[in-house]
């Protein structure tokens, strides 16, 4: 989902990242497909925690990582620095993502959660409209 979103709008990713740190379009496009990469190799040690490590745990500490590097990413504006860090929120945000796919796959209806997830989406989205832009 996050993913998806980012491919969508990743020519206004770019164009943001060229004109506010004047990155070249390749450096900006190499932070991009960095953080979707690294969403995507989240998936292999996903492989041997899901069964192993308490998802609670998981899902706190890969959120404050997300919070933390986030914050530490406004500070920055070299490219190798942003690119690292885009990297690890990407490993992050893609746990999170393995996380919220395997609690929706234990359910008795998983069904139900589309529902959920979609209106929560929703009010997320029109909230940052309202408020922060």
């Amino acid at each position: 989902m996050v993913a998806n979103a980012a491919l969508v709008f990743a020519p206004l990713l770019i164009s943001g990242l060229v004109s506010s740190y004047q990155f070249s379009e390749s450096e900006a496009v190499f932070v991009i497909a960095t953080e979707l990469l690294a969403g995507a190799f989240s998936a292999v040690p996903a492989l041997w925690w899901v069964s192993k490590i308490s998802w609670r745990g998981v899902s706190i500490v890969s959120l404050l990582a997300l919070v933390l590097i986030n914050l530490i990413s406004t500070l920055l504006v070299d490219f190798t620095y942003i690119a690292i860090l885009r990297g690890i929120e990407g490993f992050f945000s893609g746990t999170l993502l393995i996380l919220y796919m395997v609690v929706i796959a234990t359910c008795l209806i998983p069904s139900a959660f589309f529902p959920i997830s979609w209106w929560c989406n929703f009010y997320l989205v029109r909230l940052a409209w309202r408020y922060f832009l």
